[in-house]
């Protein structure tokens, strides 16, 4: 079982006829990784633990959540890698950054810079 600390999470939102994309952590959420990594917590259990704190948070807003979608980030997830953007904003965007660019090359230009910066850390 894969332990989890970050969630990539899409919500449908009824009233703005949009989809909202964030990562956001077990400690933003008042999630414990303890429980919800444990070897005795189905895949069922965690989502359901999930989807509640999510929903708990969002509770005081107008929002209406039509559907939440979550996606563990493993360790290779957090790598940053260029993706095709569908929210719209551009073309390309810089995962898990989430900058969008409106060519392939921007992007990788920018990929760029944020690599050469780890290599000197």
């Amino acid at each position: 079982m894969r332990s989890l600390s970050e969630i990539n999470v899409t919500m449908s939102l009824v009233d703005l006829n949009a989809d909202v994309n964030f990562t956001i952590t077990l400690e933003d959420l008042d999630v414990y990784p303890d429980e919800i990594n444990s070897q005795s917590t189905s895949q069922e259990d965690r989502t359901e633990m999930l989807h509640k704190a999510i929903y708990s948070m969002f509770r005081s807003t107008s929002l209406d959540i039509e559907d939440l979608d979550c996606e563990w980030i493993e360790e290779d997830d957090k790598k940053m890698k260029i993706v095709r953007c569908t929210n719209g904003v551009g073309e390309w965007e810089i995962q898990p950054t989430h900058e969008t660019f409106d060519t392939r090359e921007e992007a990788e230009e920018a990929l760029a810079k944020y690599t050469e910066g780890d290599e000197d850390a």
